[in-house]
């Protein structure tokens, strides 16, 4: 569990934020054992902790140093806002403008000239938007904030990209169910709203922590916490009752199989959730630098791809696109969405993103980049190829570019680990020539080149170094 993770829950606990009690209920109208207040940060000393939680959150997942705006909606998440900004400042050294919204445009002062829904007025041409708040309930408020923000840009002729929303804590519940008569319905079990958000607008929700992984910590390390109006560590009664309603109301989090050692490969697998699974890849990526090619040969251009991991019912795949027979290079071969580096894009990942929106229509702001790879070089084509991991949702509405995609296919990781990873080396004929290096095969399709040596590149590195889900056995 990450350090401002692990802040955060000791800060909920020391406040009274998160408390355990009975007739309990929430806004919707149905009962829960436990209540989490963020108005309890209501002091300098707290509001800054909470900055820190977010900072720390955006740090570790990637989005700081591509966020020009932190956006804060009015009342709560504007002091969030600017206690994230402090934050990064002082804790990072990164210097992000904050911004917050009016509830109605200003026409005086500096807002004679042109109205504006926004206070700061930070908001510029091509800037990156992280917005950042309390907590996710029917998220029919981040809609609103969604429509204000391209309104504004519209009305301001700006290109403004939202690049995901932070909430403090994940309660990791459905929405409530309701009877003809518009009372709950006890017991049922509704739709997964941020999901639900995130396929409808492409933002991708980002919390700070959820409420299982605080709950499970404070418990394990018997952090006293406010229980029915007494300071105490979690027992194993309160515990029950939790685990109880989520059961009912909760969130069901992917499992995959228990250990099970793939022979010969290096490879295990274990119950794990998709969160975890993808917070231990970026864990790793992150633990080391990655190998660059620097010796650069006349001719060498540089290129970006994404490497999309995803889950579909407990089983880790990743997405390839088969190349369409249009395109200048690599005709019809299976490759990760990417291509050229362009003069507009700040850094390699800003390409890698670029490219699999161009490519297969998937928005950059529901990528959750987890980290980056070691260069690979094209032979043919003579690009240096800067390869990015991310985590991206599924099912998606991909709309692939057929002038340069032909399909997609997605391959269960454990496809990778039993015809050997890198090991697996092949002959591949290919223009006139062979082509002799790792290489594998999937219903059909033989996924070669530099796109088998990125994978197996990345099966090199995780190989017995984290426990790794794939497919039920």
């Amino acid at each position: 569990m990450e350090t401002y993770k692990k802040e955060l829950a000791l800060t909920l606990a020391e406040t009274g934020a998160l408390f355990f009690d009975e007739g309990l209920v929430l806004k919707d109208g149905r009962p829960t054992p436990y209540f989490v207040n963020m108005a309890m940060f209501r002091t300098g000393r707290l509001s800054l902790k909470m900055g820190s939680f977010f900072a720390g959150m955006m740090v570790a997942e990637g989005l700081a140093e591509r966020t020009d705006v932190i956006l804060g909606p009015s009342y709560k998440g504007s002091a969030i806002a600017l206690s994230t900004a402090i934050s990064l400042w002082q804790d990072h050294g990164l210097d992000v403008a904050f911004e917050y919204d009016r509830k109605e445009a200003k026409t005086h002062g500096e807002g004679s000239v042109a109205g504006s829904l926004f206070v700061n007025r930070s908001f510029f041409d091509g800037c990156r938007v992280f917005v950042v708040d309390d907590v996710a309930t029917s998220m029919g408020t981040k809609f609103d904030l969604l429509e204000k923000v391209r309104s504004e840009a519209r009305d301001q002729g700006m290109k403004v990209e939202i690049l995901g929303i932070g909430i403090g804590i994940d309660r990791e519940q459905t929405t409530a169910v309701y009877g003809r008569d518009g009372r709950v319905v006890p017991g049922q079990r509704g739709e997964d709203a941020v999901r639900g958000f995130t396929e409808k607008s492409g933002v991708a929700v980002h919390a700070v922590a959820g409420i299982r992984e605080v709950v499970d910590y404070l418990f394990r390390e018997r952090i006293p916490v406010r229980i029915r109006g007494q300071r105490r560590p979690i027992d194993e009664e309160t515990r029950q009752a939790f685990e109880a309603y989520l059961d009912t109301y909760g969130i069901k989090a992917p499992k995959v199989v228990s250990v099970v050692y793939l022979k010969g490969t290096g490879f295990f697998m274990d119950s794990t959730s998709a969160d975890s699974f993808a917070r231990r890849i970026s864990a790793l990526l992150r633990s080391r630098e990655p190998a660059r090619i620097r010796d650069g040969r006349p001719g060498d251009r540089h290129a970006a791809v994404l490497v999309p991991l995803l889950e579909e019912k407990g089983v880790h795949k990743v997405l390839f696109i088969r190349r369409s027979d249009r395109v200048e290079y690599h005709k019809g071969q299976i490759s990760f969405p990417g291509g050229g580096v362009e003069a507009g894009d700040r850094d390699t990942r800003a390409t890698a993103l670029r490219e699999a929106e161009e490519e297969i229509g998937l928005s950059r702001g529901v990528v959750e980049i987890l980290g980056r790879l070691d260069d690979a070089r094209t032979v043919s084509s003579h690009y240096i190829v800067h390869p990015w991991v991310g985590r991206i949702p599924y099912p998606y509405d991909f709309r692939p570019d057929p002038w340069e995609v032909a399909g997609l296919l997605v391959v269960p990781l454990s496809v990778f680990w039993t015809q050997g990873s890198h090991e697996h080396v092949r002959d591949v004929p290919y223009d006139g020539g062979v082509y002799r290096g790792p290489a594998f095969e999937y219903e059909g399709n033989v996924i070669w080149g530099a796109t088998a040596r990125i994978m197996a590149g990345f099966m090199r590195l995780t190989a017995g170094k984290i426990p790794l889900p794939g497919t039920p056995i």
